[in-house]
């Protein structure tokens, strides 16, 4: 457990790192490490232990690629167990699902230690930072890692005191099947956002997937949407649906999205980068809704509005 400032980290919600269930012990620490989950890159960048990844899952959208990182095969989204045996690793870490499961499995048949992170469970974005303390104590870089642990917290706490005003926004977005996807009360995202003065206008609707006709009736309160999507105009938001067509005909609120920065096939260093530093989100949020006295849209390194 880590305590620094005003916020308090307890294991209450942590998800274990384990093998399909099972303690994973390492006698030493790994030289050649597979990660399947590009979210944890950042950490490995940090550490300078980027060199030790000898394969990346899905790595065409990883969106910075260093010199080292040009060394590490791409595994795609669920790769072959020979392809995995093929790199040799030492440990594979990666986020643990269903359609996983089955190749996490034939992994440690064959003797591999497989380590299942389910950061995207962690209900507080500073929880979710502090992952970056166990990846540093596998690859022996623990000092360092909690060390950094400690700035990104002091700075995120920082950031939050520096909010002076209130903003209406309107998370989730819209569904291919015609409904709206809520963002969870319970999700880093949705707590990231009302630390950077924000508030959701559609907070009364619980269901996590609600009739987007609900939200006509909360139009005028929506300063800004935050959708948890690429868009790239406004153009191509009007297009995407008839809903969405009369909601941006209906409201004159800003749109703003995490894609200052994607590569050419849509790879958005947004989730290389901003789960594991919450402080530099946080820092985004408040610029690009302007709650701060401080706030400059300018600043901001990864939301821009749609235009």
């Amino acid at each position: 457990m880590l305590k620094s400032g005003e916020y308090l980290y307890t294991n209450e919600s942590r998800r274990a790192f384990t093998e399909c269930n099972k303690a994973v012990v390492l006698k030493k620490n790994p030289k050649r490490i597979a990660l399947m989950s590009s979210t944890l890159l950042e950490v490995f960048y940090e550490l300078n232990i980027d060199h030790k990844i000898v394969g990346v899952g899905d790595k065409k959208y990883v969106y910075r690629q260093s010199q080292n990182l040009k060394n590490a095969k791409d595994l795609g989204t669920i790769p072959s167990v020979e392809k995995i045996f093929s790199i040799k690793p030492d440990v594979l870490i990666g986020y643990d699902s269903p359609a996983l499961k089955p190749f996490y499995l034939k992994c440690i048949k064959l003797g591999i230690k497989v380590i299942a992170v389910n950061d995207y469970l962690e209900r507080h974005p500073l929880a979710r930072a502090e992952l970056r303390v166990l990846i540093g104590a596998i690859a022996g870089s623990l000092d360092t890692a909690v060390a950094k642990y400690e700035q990104i917290l002091g700075n995120y706490n920082s950031y939050k005191k520096s909010v002076t005003q209130k903003r209406g926004v309107l998370l989730g977005s819209p569904t291919s099947d015609g409904l709206w996807k809520n963002v969870s009360v319970e999700s880093d995202f949705y707590k990231i956002v009302l630390d950077a003065g924000g508030f959701n206008v559609i907070s009364s609707l619980e269901d996590q997937l609600i009739n987007p006709e609900k939200i006509f009736k909360y139009v005028e309160m929506i300063e800004y949407w935050l959708p948890q999507k690429t868009y790239l105009s406004r153009k191509q938001i009007m297009e995407e649906s008839n809903f969405t067509k009369l909601l941006l005909s209906r409201a004159s609120f800003e749109i703003t999205t995490y894609t200052k920065k994607m590569n050419n096939i849509g790879g958005a260093e947004y989730w290389d980068v901003a789960m594991m530093r919450p402080d530099l989100l946080l820092f985004d949020l408040i610029n690009v809704l302007e709650t701060s006295k401080d706030s400059d849209p300018e600043k901001t390194r990864w939301y821009q509005l749609v235009k």
